[in-house]
């Protein structure tokens, strides 16, 4: 019995919500990536597109889609980022405060790749990086072509979903309540933002802290 998959209404073997294993980058690990150096073109590209993704918390079918028509400036250095999501047809607009995003964003936007190409550099940059705690976790098997849950390297279970779940985990869990709610679209401030509803209107989350 596999005590981590089963089997849907229409036979697809999925995984279970209960025991899903859920892979994220902490902050430490996310400057590991930004300490990168000297890498080759293909592989710096890729982690532009990775670390404004973990930024702005968008799925990869948005975050690939960017160009700098997207962007504008914010009041106070920061950018904000405009995007319609592809999968909720919602227009959206995220604030970017992060220094080595926003220099990267001004003066070397990343060029266009593809999920593919960028869930497998990924694996590359995270290995290269020194993220490689050995972790529980579900990996597609080479030889079965079918998802197998064992102990692996942390790198080679990071996907595109990594920088949704990240942003998540990394900034929703330090909002300390209700009260920190404001918006829409207040003045810009070194804050994160969250969907609510089927009215497409953004909202700052706001932590003191942060301002």
């Amino acid at each position: 019995m596999n005590h981590y998959f089963s089997i849907n209404e229409n036979n697809w073997c999925c995984q279970r919500k209960i025991d899903r294993i859920i892979v994220t980058l902490n902050h430490n690990e996310i400057n590991k990536l930004k300490e990168l150096v000297d890498l080759p073109c293909e592989l710096e590209n890729i982690r532009k597109w990775f670390l404004l993704g973990l930024n702005i918390g968008q799925r990869i079918s948005d975050v690939l889609k960017i160009t700098p028509q997207n962007l504008r400036q914010a009041p106070n250095g920061g950018m904000y980022l405009d995007l319609n999501q592809i999968k909720t047809k919602k227009s959206i607009t995220v604030g970017i405060i992060d220094p080595t995003v926003l220099e990267f964003l001004r003066r070397d936007f990343p060029q266009r790749t593809n999920a593919s190409v960028f869930n497998k550099k990924i694996k590359e940059l995270c290995r290269l990086a020194g993220i490689d705690q050995v972790i529980k976790g579900n990996k597609m098997s080479s030889v079965t072509k079918r998802v197998a849950f064992g102990m692996y390297p942390k790198y080679e279970l990071i996907t595109s979903h990594t920088m949704r779940r990240s942003f998540a985990t990394n900034y929703f869990t330090k909002i300390e309540g209700p009260s920190f709610f404001a918006g829409p679209l207040l003045d810009f401030l070194p804050a994160f933002f969250a969907e609510f509803g089927s009215n497409g209107i953004v909202y700052i989350l706001l932590k003191t802290s942060f301002r």
